[in-house]
């Protein structure tokens, strides 16, 4: 019975096996530590969901990354993206408590997610350009506010300038009649009616 059981279970594995051969994966790989003092139940749990976080990060660098070389020699990859549709491979645990892990993608996912980016920066355009076009209105509105300003200033001071214009003359006016030779005599009073 047992051996009936084990060849069933390879059976079985070989049809996923095949199918899953025929699609091809993109596979990174992540180890993970727990801190130590952590006790050993928590210690693999914590140790495991780090290594995971390490191959996704990894595997986001091999599907979305951009590496960038430093001065010193080194590498680094700067990653920006989401991973969807990936399943993690059976942990490893080693000797020492750290966890190894595996993690893979059918790159069939990588396209459909590059789909999904590009929908969504197509998205994204869309508002920038909107919000260009509506910038541009502002800046013309501005400019048509600046320009009725500055004619306004300059009628203005054309008005304040008549104004002073028109203070300078009345002061001439002023100054001229009282030099008149009317304005310094003496009024004379009329003889009345009667007299």
């Amino acid at each position: 019975m047992m051996v009936q059981v084990l060849a069933l279970l390879c059976v079985v594995g070989m049809a996923f096996g095949h199918a899953a051969a025929a699609e091809e994966f993109v596979r990174a790989e992540g180890v993970g530590r727990a801190k130590p003092g952590t006790p050993a139940a928590q210690a693999r749990l914590m140790a495991e969901r780090a290594a995971q976080q390490v191959a996704l990060r990894n595997l986001a660098a091999k599907v979305f990354g951009e590496e960038i070389s430093r001065d010193d020699g080194t590498k680094r990859v700067q990653v920006e993206g989401f991973i969807r549709g990936h399943r993690f491979l059976p942990a490893k645990v080693n000797d020492d408590g750290s966890v190894e892990v595996t993690v893979e993608l059918p790159i069939s996912a990588i396209g459909s997610e590059h789909r999904r980016v590009t929908v969504r920066l197509n998205e994204a355009l869309a508002k920038i350009e909107a919000q260009q076009r509506e910038l541009e209105r502002a800046k013309t509105q501005l400019r048509e506010q600046t320009e009725l300003v500055e004619r306004l200033r300059a009628r203005l001071t054309a008005q304040t300038r008549k104004v002073a214009e028109f203070r300078n003359r009345i002061q001439q006016l002023t100054t001229k009649l009282d030099r008149s030779p009317a304005a310094t005599q003496p009024a004379t009073t009329a003889p009345a009616a009667g007299e």
